[in-house]
């Protein structure tokens, strides 16, 4: 039903889009990949941004979602160059956290091992270019 409606035209308004938005930013936080196949499926747009520049991915991110940043990097429409209204991408988010741990400690061990993975996704996803 939904490919039907999508091939037929329809789409997600303005306000959809930031409600949905809204609701991924919840889903990704929660690490929710169903909800985030599902949306997307829907035909959500990966490259809408929020009010500061920041998409899905961006959020994947700094939730250190690597499950849902794995699955985001995986379709053809996710860019890796993206930059946010205060010009940082998302990659540059994950250096901040690893720098910003390495100066304070990390939460767990699990979230250097977590961000460290992210860093390999983009790498691969950049080499794949």
């Amino acid at each position: 039903m939904v490919s039907l409606l999508l091939q037929a035209g329809a789409h997600f308004s303005d306000a959809e889009t930031r409600d949905l938005m809204l609701s991924m930013q919840n889903a990704i936080s929660r690490g929710d990949i169903e909800f985030v196949k599902l949306a997307i499926r829907a035909g959500f747009d990966v490259s809408a941004s929020d009010h500061e520049g920041r998409t899905v991915l961006y959020f994947a991110v700094i939730s250190s979602q690597v499950e849902i940043v794995q699955y985001l990097l995986a379709l053809p429409r996710v860019s890796v160059e993206l930059w946010d209204h205060w010009g940082c991408s998302p990659m540059d988010y994950v250096l901040r956290k690893l720098d910003l741990w390495s100066e304070m400690g990390a939460p767990h061990e699990d979230s250097i091992n977590e961000m460290q993975r992210i860093c390999t996704l983009f790498a691969d996803k950049m080499s794949s270019k």
